[in-house]
Order: structure tokens, then C-alpha cells, then sequence
């Protein structure tokens, strides 16, 4: 997967002052609380919402004939980079619920190519097959495809958005990104509650309003583009759910249990709940690429479901429409796992026949891999001023960087042993 070099350069926003992070398939945030870690994961949301949205696509110049309408749009990166900072703090007061916040942000790319010309064509056809007619209708207006295999007339309006949407955004990104879902802290809470309990939470806060957004989205089963032919991600979301089935009637979810029972989520488990609204979305939109902002997914989770996270993860980032990820965490079980793909996807770069044996003999799925060169980590600490310093961890085949983890590890360690030794010497004593 391939993403654009984007650098988003924070010069100040709440506890972040003057330090930038780069865009990947997979941004890690991690370090102490309170330094930032989720302010800069929004702000990666931020960017990656605008960029899905399609406002960039306002206005269109029309010339027109008889016959034909053609419809051009010249599209300006830095003129969307410079929209982008200007918007980014009245989003943020109302994404967070601060009417006081500052931000002040910009957007780099080295793309020596600023400008794309969008160009589409628009004409009156009679409607196509009989069969079709009954949702195009004839002469009115449609847009002739531009995919020369699967080429036919279709809806002007949605399809024309629908083209131009995905050659801007592939374009900014290098991918096409259907989607931006947002997983924000605390979301299993709102899993299965009513319409007056959420509205109550939406209108403090954007953060949840647009959650809630994306949840109903997710819930759909209404896709036409799901991979029905992979068995794996069944198989992978049972073992999430502990042997469980999610799914949705009438407004409702429910987890479907292995003996023929069924759980509501509003009644279920923290575990089950906050990993609902990502695994919902894997099972009903798994062929649409979507990027996942995910706060601490590991949260509630016992260490071997968020083993098994990480692995999902892989898989999704290398499905043939990919999906992106940036997160915050705090799970060392997360990382180590993570960092086990990446030596993995390391094996599978310089020998794929021991990449797949090493796959057939510990039961993991060939999609299980990641490539080192396709995450970005940052290591968030205080410095002697108590000032939020962001570090750009190196990642390497050996995988991410775990310094603070094992920092926390000896220190425990040393206790450890200062207590035993004190219980020797009192046990000796008497």
C-alpha cells in the first residue's frame, strides 16, 4: 500500500507545539497520557475525513452545446492544504466540545505535480436495456463510464461525484479511501443505547455525532461489494467475539451465541461492545477501503483478543481494497505482536517458501504480515520543562521500538527484587 508523503506540522494545538508527524497505511501513537497522543490522531482523522468527504469538488465549470455538458475541475493542492489549516480549529472546537481551543496546523507534500484537471463528459442517451429502465429512465441525462470493461450508462450526478471523488483522492493519498470511521474512547458505552441517550451525547461533542454516524453506517449489511468468496474474516471476527456472530434486525444488535442463544450488545460485555462497531464494519464493508481512527483498541481486551487485533489489522491492510489505520495505544501486548508481523513480513519480503511454511505450521493466515516500511510510530514523553517532545520511532524489520515498555518492565523488575529481598531478610531475622 502505498500512501502519499504528507507531513502534518503542528505548531500548536492543546498540548502539541511545534512538532510534525508523517502520514502511513499505519500511524502508532504511543507514550504517557496526557501528552497528546489523541489530539494528533485527530488531526490525522481531520485530514483524512476531509479528504473522503468530496468538498473539495465545489465548484465545476460547465461549457455547454446542444448535445453535450462537459464539466471540468481543476483541482489545487496546496490551495486544499491551505483551505484545510484555516478550517482545522473551527472543526476541532466543535469535533472536541471547546469553544477556546487553539489550532494552528499546516499540511506539506513534496508532490512536484500540485494540480489535477478532472474532465467529464455528460450527454443525452436513450435509456439503455429495457430491463434497467425501470431505475434509468429514458432521456434523461446520464454520464457514460469510464472503466472501458465494465462500460455502461449510469446516473449522472451520483456517478460523475463518485469518478471525480476518487481520481482527486488518489491524487492527495496515492489510494482511494472510501471512508474515514472514527472509534473514539468510550464507545462501547453508546453500543445498543437509544436515540435520546445518543443525541444528549452528540450535541456536547462532534467526536460522538459523527461516531454514531459511522456506526449506523457500519451496521448496514447493504454493500454489494463484500468478499463473500473469504472464509477468513468469518472465521477471524468468531474468534473476536469469543465463538460469537454479530449482527443486526430491526435497529438492533445482537450477538449470536454458539449454542443458539443470542446476547443484545446493550447488555454485553465492554470487550464485545468496544470492538463491535470495527468488526461490524469488516463484516458488511470489508471490500470498501476505509481508514480506521481507533482510540487504544486494546481497551477492555484480554491480552489474546488483542493478539488477535493486531492479526485482523494485517489482514485488512492487505485485502485488494486496503484499509488504513492510525491509533492510539498503551498495549505492549498490541506492539509485540505488531512488531512480530512486521519480522514476519520481513521473512515473506526475502523468502516467501519459509514465509509460508512458518504460516501453514503456526495456523496463520498468509494476509498475517505487515511491512515495516508502511508504519509510521511516535514515542510521546515530557522533557525537562514538562513539554510534550514527539519522537519518531525507527521502524525497522525488527519492528517498532519499545523503549518505554521495557523501561516500565526493569522498573518492575527492580522492585521486584528489592521486595523479595526484603522478605529474605525479614524471614531470616526471625
Amino acid at each position: 500500500m502505498k500512501i502519499n508523503d504528507i507531513t502534518i506540522m503542528v505548531h500548536r494545538f492543546g498540548p502539541l507545539e511545534n512538532i510534525s508527524f508523517k502520514l502511513a497505511p499505519m500511524m502508532i501513537f504511543t507514550g504517557m497520557s496526557s501528552l497528546g497522543k489523541s489530539y494528533a490522531n485527530y488531526l490525522v482523522y481531520y485530514f483524512m475525513s476531509s479528504v473522503c468527504n468530496g468538498k473539495f469538488l465545489e465548484p465545476f465549470k460547465e461549457q455547454k452545446d446542444d448535445e453535450t455538458v462537459v464539466r471540468q475541475y481543476v483541482f489545487d493542492l496546496d490551495v486544499f492544504f491551505k483551505s484545510l489549516a484555516d478550517n482545522a480549529e473551527s472543526f476541532m472546537r466543535k469535533f472536541l466540545g471547546d469553544e477556546e481551543l487553539k489550532c494552528d496546523i499546516e499540511f506539506k507534500s513534496p508532490k512536484r505535480n500540485r494540480t489535477i484537471s478532472v474532465e467529464l463528459k455528460k450527454v443525452k442517451v436513450n435509456a439503455p436495456e429495457k430491463e434497467e429502465n425501470d431505475l434509468l429512465h429514458s432521456q434523461q441525462p446520464y454520464e457514460i463510464g469510464f472503466d472501458e470493461k465494465q462500460r455502461r450508462i449510469v446516473p449522472s450526478i451520483n456517478y460523475a461525484r463518485f469518478y471525480a471523488e476518487r481520481r482527486i483522492q488518489e491524487f492527495i493519498l496515492g489510494e482511494v479511501i472510501a471512508y474515514e470511521v472514527i472509534l473514539p474512547p468510550g464507545r462501547g458505552a453508546f453500543v445498543g443505547e437509544n436515540f435520546s441517550v445518543k443525541s444528549v451525547v452528540a450535541s456536547s461533542m462532534d467526536m460522538y455525532n459523527l461516531y454514531f454516524r459511522d456506526y449506523d453506517n457500519g451496521i448496514s449489511a447493504r454493500i454489494r461489494f463484500r468478499n463473500v468468496d473469504n472464509n477468513h474474516l468469518p472465521e477471524r471476527i468468531l474468534r473476536l467475539t469469543s465463538g460469537g456472530d454479530l449482527y443486526s434486525v430491526e435497529g438492533k444488535q445482537y450477538l449470536q451465541l454458539e449454542d443458539g442463544g443470542r446476547l443484545a450488545l446493550s447488555a454485553g460485555a465492554s470487550s464485545i461492545k468496544d470492538l463491535s462497531p470495527w468488526l461490524f464494519y469488516l463484516k458488511n464493508q470489508w471490500m470498501v477501503p476505509c481508514s480506521f481512527c481507533m482510540e487504544e483498541p486494546e481497551a477492555h481486551q484480554h491480552p489474546s483478543v488483542t493478539v488477535q487485533i493486531a492479526d485482523v489489522m494485517s489482514m485488512a491492510m492487505h485485502q485488494k481494497a486496503p484499509n488504513m489505520f492510525h491509533l492510539t495505544t498503551h498495549s505492549d501486548y498490541l506492539i509485540q505482536r505488531l512488531n512480530q508481523l512486521v519480522k514476519l513480513g520481513s521473512i515473506r519480503r526475502k523468502d516467501k517458501n519459509l514465509f509460508k511454511k512458518i504460516c501453514e505450521e503456526r495456523g496463520l493466515d498468509e494476509q498475517s504480515y505487515l511491512d515495516a516500511a508502511d508504519i509510521k510510530a511516535y514515542y510521546f514523553r515530557k522533557d525537562d520543562r514538562g513539554k510534550t517532545v514527539v519522537e519518531p520511532l525507527d521502524v525497522t524489520d525488527d519492528g517498532i521500538p519499545m523503549k518505554s515498555f521495557f523501561d516500565v518492565v526493569n522498573d518492575l523488575n527492580e522492585r521486584e527484587e528489592y521486595i523479595n529481598d526484603a522478605i529474605y531478610r525479614m524471614e531470616k531475622g526471625a
